[in-house]
């Protein structure tokens, strides 16, 4: 149960006028743009509104993110030739995919493997940007929650190597 002064507000007053966001849906859309600044704002901004949204509001959130498509699209952008909009897909991958903002987040993490996520997320384990590499265990830390996503990464022999990288940028 939220309490007074709390972020547990709906997702409708997240992503809305009153909070200065748009609405999810919008930035899913701003996520296709052929611009990569107005891909990595619209991911900016959703990061936000993820980062505001727990329980009842993450659940709604995650499942607008999946029911709008957004799900594969993120898979899609870990591939985008930009760092920042690959930067801003982990963030708003690491959170979406914490069962603490979205108690559904299982259904995300499937989804992200079906569409492809696996490999482009492993790249970006793989980056010298130490600040890549830190989101992209950040999102690997949340995701191997699923069994699924932990088979993944181990038969890929991503764990040994990304704890390694990760205690070497966190340094």
């Amino acid at each position: 149960m939220a309490t007074a002064g709390s972020c547990a507000r709906a997702p409708a007053q997240l992503g809305g006028t009153s909070g200065g966001y748009p609405k999810t849906s919008e930035l899913i859309q701003g996520m296709r743009s052929a611009d990569a600044g107005e891909r990595a704002d619209a991911l900016a901004m959703l990061s936000e509104v993820v980062g505001q949204a727990y329980g009842d509001a993450g659940a709604e959130l995650g499942e607008a993110v999946r029911q709008g498509g957004g799900v594969a699209l993120l898979a899609w952008l870990l591939a985008d030739p930009y760092d920042q909009v690959q930067q801003q897909a982990l963030l708003v991958i690491g959170n979406l995919c914490s069962d603490s903002v979205d108690p559904h987040s299982m259904a995300t993490k499937q989804s992200l493997l079906r569409h492809g996520a696996g490999r482009s997320l492993l790249a970006c384990v793989f980056s010298d940007d130490p600040y890549m590499l830190i989101l992209a265990c950040g999102a690997l830390q949340n995701l191997c929650y699923d069994r699924d996503w932990a088979t993944f990464v181990v038969e890929h022999g991503a764990l040994h190597c990304s704890s390694k990288r990760c205690a070497r940028a966190c340094a």
